[in-house]
């Protein structure tokens, strides 16, 4: 099929920016969510660029996107395309003296400590901006600053450190968490049973692997999935299933009895903020970093990584 220049032309910056997404995360689901809209939206914003430009990508024997040799050359112009797009909208913010965006990504399990001191900081800084979006992915966050979407990607990971490694981040306590009667009722104690874990979406399965296996437990069944953390800390006070949750949202309810911690890891836990290439010179980033820095001093604090 002959394609007109005219057909390039009409080409839209949501069509460029979905197909891109499609193919770094490998499928319309992914993309979706990511961006925030629904699957059919960007299954109709690739159909519109293939209308314009020619086939883009074909199912594998194995049912993976695989690009045609027209797909790679749309999606190689297109990152460049959006790239230079993504440069322009941070020139303009740079220009603007009166509003000065931070862009924040992180885990869903950090968004309250985030916005704690993000209030703070917008209550001191009047004339700035912050913008946070959730991410499911340590990829999809390192993905957002190499794009240029984001400036700084709040992370944590599981893992032992001592006091000398540069990236330990203070004894923050991940435990798996239950009601008394859930335990009593499902027997809980026993640890040879499958645990009836309460999912967050946002919260990584490869994490809470991970964490189970530090905590000596490798079978779980997962009764419930839901939207967000704040969801599974509801299930989990209603005593519908198993919630792994960090300490530092839980002091209340341990201290009254409401909840009872079933394992704890004993680990420390590794909290990092990559910042990106782009946006490590900018003040109102440093500013940002600094102040968060500050603000949780007395608790841990986030060594900075250019990614």
């Amino acid at each position: 099929m002959t394609h007109s220049p005219g057909d390039v032309l009409e080409i839209t910056f949501k069509q460029l920016q979905a197909f891109v997404r499609v193919v770094e995360l490998g499928s319309f689901g992914a993309a979706a969510e990511s961006l925030g809209v629904s699957q059919p939206s960007i299954s109709r914003h690739v159909k519109l660029l293939e209308a314009r430009c020619g086939t883009l990508m074909k199912r594998s024997s194995g049912s993976r996107l695989v690009l045609t040799p027209v797909g790679s050359i749309v999606f190689a112009r297109s990152t460049e395309l959006l790239q230079s797009v993504l440069a322009m909208r941070t020139e303009l913010n740079d220009s603007d003296d009166a509003t000065r965006t931070v862009r924040i990504a992180a885990f869903d399990h950090l968004r309250l400590r985030i916005q704690q001191f993000s209030s703070d900081f917008l209550i001191e800084n009047p004339a700035s901006r912050l913008e946070m979006r959730i991410v499911a992915s340590e990829d999809e966050g390192i993905g957002l600053l190499r794009r240029g979407e984001i400036d700084l990607f709040y992370i944590n990971k599981v893992g032992a450190g001592d006091s000398s490694s540069e990236f330990l981040l203070g004894p923050i306590a991940v435990g798996l968490y239950a009601t008394p009667a859930l335990i009593a009722r499902a027997g809980l104690n026993d640890r040879t049973a499958p645990l009836p874990i309460i999912m967050p979406n946002t919260q990584g399965l490869r994490l809470v692997e991970e964490t189970l296996a530090v905590l000596g437990l490798t079978k779980i069944d997962v009764v419930a999935r839901v939207p967000n953390i704040d969801t599974a800390l509801s299930l989990c006070r209603r005593g519908v299933g198993v919630a792994l949750l960090y300490d530092d949202l839980l002091q209340a309810d341990l201290a009254s009895g409401a909840l009872v911690r079933l394992a704890w890891s004993g680990e420390r836990l590794m909290r990092y903020c990559y910042v990106g290439a782009e946006s490590a010179g900018r003040p109102e980033v440093r500013h940002f970093q600094e102040f968060a820095n500050r603000k949780m001093a007395s608790d841990y604090s986030f060594p900075v990584m250019e990614a």
